[in-house]
């Protein structure tokens, strides 16, 4: 039972990496999309424009929508009953990592020592992990993931329940 739950938690993250950026979610879509129709002014209506398109390009190409996929931001909100040790689910998720960034063959950013050596990982591990207890939740991990390119504090995030 853990084993397979830490393959579904790694098969999800892998996915949400490659989902998030690929392409944005569609109410944000959408919003550009009504944007644009709206826009009277040449200039902004042409760069919403540019936007639509370039994210149509990313869905039926299937390309990162920007260069800039960052670091990994994972948020788990576990629930009363799962049964994992914090070090096995932490492995999953960096393991997630490794695969959907090279399955999605989204750049990879991510550095031993950024300080100092400033070696690169070459699969963009660690991710950045942040863990809170869900009383409410029976049995269940919520995980969301952000895809925080680097200078952006505005992301949208992604988010996938079981």
């Amino acid at each position: 039972m853990k084993k397979t739950l830490l393959e579904k938690v790694t098969r999800i993250v892998a996915e949400l990496c490659i989902e998030s950026n690929y392409g944005i979610r569609e109410d944000v879509f959408r919003a550009l999309c009504q944007a644009e129709k709206r826009e009277v002014e040449r200039l902004p209506k042409a760069a919403l424009s540019k936007l639509i398109e370039n994210v149509q390009i990313a869905r039926k190409e299937r390309i990162p929508l920007c260069q800039d996929t960052g670091v990994a931001e994972v948020f788990l909100e576990i629930g009363k009953g799962v049964g994992i040790e914090g070090d096995e689910l932490k492995e999953a998720i960096n393991q997630g990592v490794r695969e959907g960034y090279k399955t999605g063959y989204l750049r990879k950013f991510i550095v031993n020592d950024p300080l100092f050596s400033r070696e690169n990982t070459g699969d963009n591990t660690p991710a950045l992990i942040h863990f809170c207890f869900e009383p409410s939740f029976q049995n269940k991990i919520k995980i969301t993931l952000l895809p925080k390119g680097f200078g952006s504090e505005n992301t949208l995030y992604w988010r996938r329940n079981y």
